[in-house]
């Protein structure tokens, strides 16, 4: 791997990881081992992939204009770009029940697509007029949760994680004193995992 900067597991086990350094995706078998290429060809810069409930490939590429669809075999089926909103797509995110949760970079708002409609949901977090969403995950009971960045009346930067409604709403707020977390991800049990590059850990959270 070259500048891995997302993984996904998808149904039977396949492990998704874009990588950055070589502008694609590398897909691993259950047991680790390489079995194939997706997206060759395709990527500028791709930061975030997810994998759906019926083996679609999901690959965020801000650079590249936006998501990128691909069939469970790699053949690229269909690209979410700046008619939908997304073309900007930071981090990308899949529900079990087939919703795509989509965040761009620096925008305020989480686009969700929902099977069967062409236009996505946005989502905006009225409670935190400054909140600026980094990265997304769906928890075990279909909640979105974002990780995001705060910025107070002071100008001062903190991060958190935020348990929506399907409309937006705030359900949960974790504190999260971390320097730059570049990765979320929500266990079957609630537990929230949030990854820090600069401290150099993973930190994890209950939600209350």
């Amino acid at each position: 791997l070259f500048v891995p900067t997302d993984v996904a597991v998808g149904p039977g086990g396949a492990v998704y990881v874009a990588e950055f350094g070589t502008r694609r995706v590398s897909v691993f078998k259950p047991d680790g081992a390489f079995a194939r290429i997706v997206g060759e060809g395709v990527f500028a810069a791709p930061f975030g992939v997810a994998a759906g409930p019926d083996g679609k490939i999901y690959v965020a590429d801000a650079e590249a204009g936006g998501v990128f669809v691909f069939s469970g075999k790699g053949e690229l089926l269909e690209q979410w770009d700046a008619e939908a909103g997304v073309a900007r797509a930071w981090d990308v995110a899949c529900a079990a029940d087939g919703r795509v949760a989509v965040i761009v970079a620096d925008g305020p708002e989480i686009f969700v697509f929902h099977p069967g409609k062409a236009e996505p949901q946005p989502l905006r977090v009225v409670e935190e007029p400054s909140f600026v969403p980094v990265e997304c995950a769906f928890g075990p009971e279909g909640r979105i949760f974002v990780l995001g960045k705060v910025t107070s009346a002071g100008g001062t930067e903190d991060y958190c994680v935020l348990r929506l409604s399907a409309r937006g709403r705030v359900e949960a707020r974790i504190e999260v004193a971390l320097t730059s977390p570049t990765g979320l991800a929500v266990a079957g049990d609630g537990l929230v995992y949030v990854a820090d590059g600069p401290r150099r850990d993973v930190r994890i959270y209950r939600p209350e």
